[in-house]
């Protein structure tokens, strides 16, 4: 007697599988200004070193592009120290700012004339152009590099005064001194314009500059005014 035949059961067809659709997260507006607060392609000034550096690895760095950096990346400076080639404070700055990445310590060995390179070039990353676009207006600032906020392009800011209300938390030498972070803080409480912390942490250098003579002329007399723009011109004719 043969067997029966075994019963099979027909198979379900194989389901294509669906697309993976990924939402975008909670957070996605965060993830944008996180990409555009990214370091940013910024112009470059190249140095050429007289004397390389030699690397125990065996490999010279013959060259150093240093890039413009954001205001931001300058709040612990005094701007006006930087201008004038401070030595502390380049050395301290280059590192942040070269490419090939290089050590403080690397930059402590550089040769004089190779150190007043680098400072020319952060010189003229403040200088340059400083005197373009003029405004007949002492407290409008036209922007050379117009400023990227959420409201659109920023192309000039106007200052007022400050009452002492807002300078709380701050302190007047440094206003008068420039120290960069100080006057981050102050802009957008004196700016006739609103502009966030974060927005003006991007001015470039050029800009903090003609501001920052803005800011500085509020708590200095007319004769330290007249000698900060002697030592600024001195500057800017050695760069």
């Amino acid at each position: 007697m043969s067997k029966p035949a075994a019963r099979t059961t027909p198979r379900a067809p194989r389901a294509t599988p669906s697309p993976v659709v990924t939402s975008a997260p909670a957070d996605a507006a965060e993830l944008v200004e996180d990409a555009e607060d990214a370091e940013p392609a910024q112009p470059t000034g190249l140095v050429t070193l007289s004397y390389p550096i030699e690397r125990k690895s065996g490999k010279t760095v013959a060259t150093l592009s240093l890039r413009v950096p954001l205001a931001r990346e300058l709040a612990t400076y005094d701007m006006f120290d930087l201008i004038n080639g401070d030595v502390d404070s380049i050395i301290d700055l280059v590192p942040r700012i070269a490419d090939p990445f290089i050590h403080a310590s690397e930059v402590e060995k550089l040769r004089w004339i190779d150190l007043s390179q680098c400072s020319t070039t952060v010189i003229e990353f403040f200088l340059v152009d400083s005197d373009k676009l003029p405004s007949t207006d002492p407290l409008t600032i036209n922007l050379i590099h117009p400023l990227q906020t959420e409201a659109g392009p920023v192309e000039s800011i106007t200052l007022r005064e400050p009452d002492s209300g807002a300078i709380r938390g701050l302190k007047l030498p440094e206003l008068a001194n420039c120290r960069i972070g100080s006057m981050l803080t102050l802009l957008p409480r004196i700016a006739l314009a609103k502009l966030k912390p974060a927005e003006v942490g991007t001015l470039h250098p050029v800009d903090l500059y003609r501001l920052g003579k803005v800011i500085a002329g509020f708590f200095l007399t007319a004769e330290q005014r007249a000698e900060r723009d002697q030592r600024m011109q001195m500057a800017l004719s050695m760069s």
